[in-house]
C-alpha cells in the first residue's frame, strides 16, 4: 500500500492516467456482457473526466 502512495505523490498524472483506462475497460466490458454492445460516444466522457482529473492533479502539484 506505501508503495501505491509513494508513486500516486510522484507520478500524478499517470495515477489519473491508470485510473481512467482501468475504469473505462472495466464499464466497457461490463456494458458488453451485459448488452452484447459497444457505443463509442463514451468516449467523450473519458476524455471529459480525464481532463478534469489531470487539471486537479495539476493543481495539487503546483502547492
Amino acid at each position: 500500500m506505501m508503495k501505491i502512495k509513494q508513486f500516486a505523490d510522484d507520478h500524478p498524472y499517470l495515477i489519473v492516467i491508470y485510473s481512467g483506462l482501468f475504469g473505462s475497460a472495466f464499464w466497457i466490458t461490463v456494458e458488453y456482457i451485459v448488452n452484447r454492445d459497444f457505443r463509442p460516444s463514451g468516449i467523450y466522457s473519458f476524455i471529459f473526466y480525464n481532463v478534469i482529473g489531470l487539471s486537479v492533479a495539476k493543481f495539487k502539484s503546483k502547492k
